[in-house]
């Protein structure tokens, strides 16, 4: 089972704030998950490598059994496979305590469980419990086979109700784990009636997951049945962090027409080094590698039957990269100094999921401790625990000199992107005009997003949507979404709607969905994509805030209702929610949906100032100070929480506040007009009528068209 859902992110959506009152804009929002499912009848088994079962459809034997009858040695590799084991019935390997598991239920009280099936083969097995609504629920416990232990795949506490609970969505099998560990799955969710009706042609990851029907090549054809040229985006199918599109996706497809790929962005989805992070799979990390970009592709090294390596150890690396034997000019480490190091131990780090599942990095990294002093992990260190990043940097330069290098430059330029520091705007705009691999374009496209505001961006990108590489368009296409209001943007975008890619289709969808012209295809696939992934919260989320953008807030009301029944622990969601009901005319409601969140995120200055402007939305003038008091002490250089604030103190008479405040805030924003305007008001109506007008100037310079500021000098 993922420890997290594959996630398309960041979806945006909706809130920048007026002075004391709510208005719909754009803000950051929570990545999409997305996947399939399953459920049903007497599934194929695999003993050795005898292949059994099938399934019948139509009159015509589908599935691994009807190609073993042609392909023996090729069905019986597979069956030595983890493919071949990744689902499978209850057997007599399982423990004898798997067939009632004893563990919290949706109310949080313990009782026993019942599992009918087992998912998961090497080193982990997880079971599946049925519960209501067609679902199958993923076990928290988890056995170790090698080990003969039970284990907590969470590592953590996780309440009843939450999201990531093992009763919650998150751990919904149909869903999140189904299209990766079945073949031919069809989630058949019903929105309506919230519930799963669930199919699969093989309860495991068949010959046809890899191959498709075939239709032609069961008749004879001699056609080869996977262009060689379409192997890696199968492999991508599951081994990507990714939202999925259409849950319709065939073998020989294109990867970027049925899923949304996570890059390396501004979120903590992946180190700014490119290094996995969270759960991230494979595809990305290797898209982004020197050995991607040179050709290599995944069968070169992992045979596509048994998915094992080609060759063992070193000697698979070797059978390109010649280096002297004993790697002694190459490798510090004397030889035998600890087993297994090799290769990968230094190129390919290992980080551990689910507790006890070891995964290699596929970025193909060249060592560099430096980035590790900005937060990312160190390959020395991993091993050296006793050492930090300062000695392990000054050992490796000792070893092979200055390690500056791509690498060490894009983790910068992103960290850089984090921190809103202008410096690396030109270094980005340079990787995303010269870069040589696709997936680091796109990457700067993402980290760029941070400074929209700036008119040289907004070119670069849009120039940057004619880039060949679909990854690169479909991360432009994203960081625009986030200024669509630009006239030259949103036509840049609709342009896009023609791409003939659809996940870049649907990335600029998702940005002028509010400003979409009748009968555009590209629209009505990012519909699609978000009614498919209707039992996912932050689906719902942005189809909540597309209804909220369209007009209609009830119905944005009823959906971001639901998604916070699914995932009642998110302060996104509930912040989401009082956006809508702001709108639907519920300040009250509003103002305690911000309650619930700033509780669940106590250190977001965001969450504390749209809290401050709901409860000034109410009246409750006490309330809001204290929430922009709180607002401050977590951002003290927040302009509009100094702006409400002097506000507030305004109106309550206290003339001096008043006045510190809004200085304030004009030193954090003093290119904000309105501010400045504000600042200008305040000294006119306390008397001072001369700075007044100075500040009335300044407003005018900034928007030679503001009628308050003109009214000022008029006077």
């Amino acid at each position: 089972m993922n420890e997290a859902a594959r996630t398309w992110g960041p979806v945006v959506v909706a809130t920048a704030l007026l002075p004391l009152a709510f208005v719909v804009l754009r803000a950051c929002l929570p990545p999409i998950g997305g996947a399939p499912p399953p459920l049903e009848p007497n599934p194929p088994e695999v003993r050795g490598g005898e292949v059994r079962g099938g399934e019948v459809r139509g009159g015509e034997v589908r599935g691994s059994e009807r190609c073993a009858g042609c392909h023996a040695d090729a069905a019986a590799a597979w069956g030595r496979s983890t493919h071949a084991r990744a689902e499978r019935p209850l057997g007599p390997d399982d423990p004898s305590s798997a067939g009632a598991l004893v563990a919290s239920g949706p109310q949080g009280i313990e009782r026993a469980f019942e599992p009918v099936r087992v998912i998961g083969a090497d080193p982990l097995w997880q079971y599946l419990i049925p519960f209501d609504g067609g679902r199958l629920q993923v076990s928290q416990a988890a056995w170790d086979p090698a080990a003969g232990e039970w284990f907590d795949v969470f590592g953590d506490d996780r309440a009843a109700g939450e999201w990531g609970h093992w009763t919650g969505g998150a751990m919904t099998w149909n869903s999140q784990c189904a299209s990766c560990h079945s073949t031919e799955v069809h989630k058949g969710y019903d929105a309506d009636m919230d519930r799963y009706d669930t199919s699969v042609l093989e309860h495991r990851v068949g010959c046809t997951a890899c191959h498709g029907a075939a239709p032609e090549h069961l008749r004879g054809g001699a056609a080869p049945i996977l262009a060689p040229d379409r192997i890696d985006d199968v492999c991508a199918s599951c081994h990507a962090r990714r939202a999925e599109l259409t849950g319709a996706f065939e073998p020989g497809e294109r990867f970027l027409d049925h899923f949304a790929p996570s890059l390396v962005d501004r979120s903590d989805t992946f180190w700014p080094d490119g290094q996995v992070r969270a759960e991230d799979f494979e595809y990305t990390a290797f898209i982004g590698s020197k050995m991607h970009a040179a050709g290599v592709r995944c069968v070169d090294c992992h045979d596509p039957h048994t998915a094992a390596l080609v060759r063992s150890g070193d000697a698979l690396c070797l059978g390109c990269h010649q280096v002297l034997p004993g790697f002694a000019p190459h490798d510090p480490h004397p030889e035998g100094a600890q087993p297994g190091i090799g290769c990968v131990g230094c190129h390919m780090p290992i980080t551990v999921y689910m507790q006890r599942d070891p995964r290699h990095d596929h970025g193909f990294v060249v060592p560099d401790p430096r980035p590790s002093t900005a937060g990312g992990p160190d390959v020395c260190t991993r091993c050296h625990t006793e050492r930090d990043a300062s000695w392990a940097e000054a050992e490796a330069e000792a070893w092979w000199g200055d390690l500056a290098g791509p690498r060490r430059a894009r983790a910068e330029r992103m960290l850089g992107a984090l921190a809103g520091d202008e410096g690396v705007v030109a270094p980005l705009l340079q990787q995303l005009a010269s870069d040589p691999i696709g997936a680091w374009r796109a990457s700067a496209a993402a980290g760029l997003e941070a400074f929209l505001d700036r008119a040289p961006v907004r070119l670069a990108l849009i120039e940057a949507l004619q880039d060949p590489d679909p990854h690169v368009r479909f991360a432009v296409a994203g960081a625009l979404g986030l200024a669509a209001a630009d006239p030259r943007i949103a036509d840049a975008l609709h342009e896009l709607l023609l791409d003939p890619v659809r996940a870049v289709r649907v990335a600029a969808a998702r940005g002028v969905r509010s400003l979409h012209r009748p009968g555009d295809p590209a629209v009505a696939d990012y519909q699609r994509y978000l009614e498919r992934n209707a039992d996912q919260p932050a689906a719902l989320h942005e189809l909540g805030s597309w209804h909220l953008e369209a007009g209609s807030p009830t119905e944005a009301v009823r959906v971001l209702r639901r998604a916070v029944r699914f995932d009642p622990g998110s302060a996104q969601l509930h912040d989401a929610l009082a956006v809508a009901l702001s709108v639907y005319g519920r300040p009250g409601d509003a103002a305690e949906q911000l309650r619930i969140a700033v509780e669940l995120q106590r250190t977001d200055p965001e969450l504390w100032y749209r809290l401050a402007l709901a409860e000034a939305g109410v009246g409750d003038l006490q309330a809001a100070t204290a929430a922009l008091r709180r607002t401050l002490e977590l951002d003290g250089s927040h302009a509009r929480a100094w702006y409400n604030l002097g506000l507030i103190a305004g109106r309550q008479a206290r003339p001096a506040e008043a006045l510190e405040a809004l200085r304030r805030a004009v030193e954090a924003a003093p290119r904000d007009p309105e501010i400045r305007y504000g600042l200008a008001s305040t000294l006119w109506q306390q008397g001072e009528h001369r700075g007044a007008v100075d500040e009335a100037r300044a407003v005018l310079r900034l928007d030679p068209d503001h009628q308050g500021a003109q009214a000022i000098l008029a006077q």
